[in-house]
């Protein structure tokens, strides 16, 4: 047993010097054998390359549609009669209001920037009554972890198509705040300007404040 053990690892030993010696003879066969591993595989490399490139740009046009859909769901409000559509206007997405230490501002300059837009459209055969109505978001104060630092809703100013400039604490109906009130014609559309800012006199202290615009029809 002994012995043919000796004489495989033997047989094993001669062939590999044979290989080593062919080698030394010819220095690029190892070199050769290698490209030519490659060139057989290269197809398959390319097939499973180009497989990872269409399934990374599927996710990413997967995820662009969802979040382009998101906006879409942000921008518009249909109701029984009427039909809301907001202005992504300097990045205002929908019917969210955000205010920050930025939006100190004084109360005439202020008054006469456009900072919100919306169309209110009436699709019914009828004269439809409504509500503005300007509602602190809770979800995304929670979220941004500002309850211990937001504005007063006395600082808070806003006026409508540049129109008499109010605090929201004014329009305090309940801790919802009514901005404003008013009918729309059947088959009609109006367009609002909605300014909303925080009165220069208050001191910036990284204070924060978020609510959201709602229309409400009124039965």
């Amino acid at each position: 047993m002994e012995k043919k053990h000796i004489i495989r690892d033997s047989g094993r030993l001669v062939l590999r010097k044979l290989r080593i010696q062919s080698i030394n003879k010819n220095p690029n066969v190892e070199r050769e054998h290698f490209i030519n591993k490659i060139k057989k595989h290269e197809r398959l490399y390319t097939v499973c390359l180009s497989s990872f490139i269409l399934v990374i740009l599927l996710i990413i046009s997967i995820m662009i549609g969802r979040n382009y859909k998101n906006i879409l769901y942000l921008n518009t409000y249909d109701s029984a009669n009427l039909l809301v559509d907001y202005s992504t206007y300097k990045n205002v997405i929908g019917d969210v209001v955000t205010l920050t230490d930025e939006d100190i501002q004084d109360d005439i300059l202020a008054s006469e920037k456009q900072t919100h837009r919306f169309t209110i459209t009436n699709k019914s055969d009828k004269t439809t009554k409504y509500l503005i109505v300007f509602v602190k978001d809770n979800d995304f104060i929670k979220l941004d972890k500002c309850e211990d630092k937001l504005f007063n809703e006395e600082s808070i100013r806003f006026n409508i198509n540049n129109g008499t400039i109010f605090s929201l604490e004014d329009k305090n109906r309940n801790h919802n705040y009514i901005l404003d009130e008013d009918v729309i014609p059947a088959n009609s559309t109006k367009m609002y300007n909605l300014n909303m800012w925080v009165n220069k006199i208050t001191s910036k202290n990284d204070r924060h404040y978020h609510g959201k615009i709602m229309i409400i029809e009124e039965k």
